[in-house]
């Protein structure tokens, strides 16, 4: 079998990818503190949602990043 060699993605890049990665995480983390305090249920699950494709972001971008040979 042949194996492609990883990309040679600059440094710089990984970088930018992973502040993005993490800010992810944090809106996700805000996101769940944010719907505990609201009592509507229906907004609730609304933001709940929001914080569960923001962590799906989140994770395909870790992903991406392992891929493209970042940590």
């Amino acid at each position: 079998m042949i194996f492609s060699t990883v990309n040679k993605i600059p440094g710089f890049v990984l970088e930018k990818l992973d502040i993005l990665f993490l800010l992810l995480k944090e809106r996700k983390l805000e996101y769940e503190a944010f719907a505990g305090k609201v009592s509507d249920k229906q907004l609730k699950r609304t933001v709940l949602t929001l914080a569960q494709e923001t962590n799906q972001y989140a994770n395909e971008l870790c992903s991406q990043i392992e891929t493209m040979g970042g940590n």
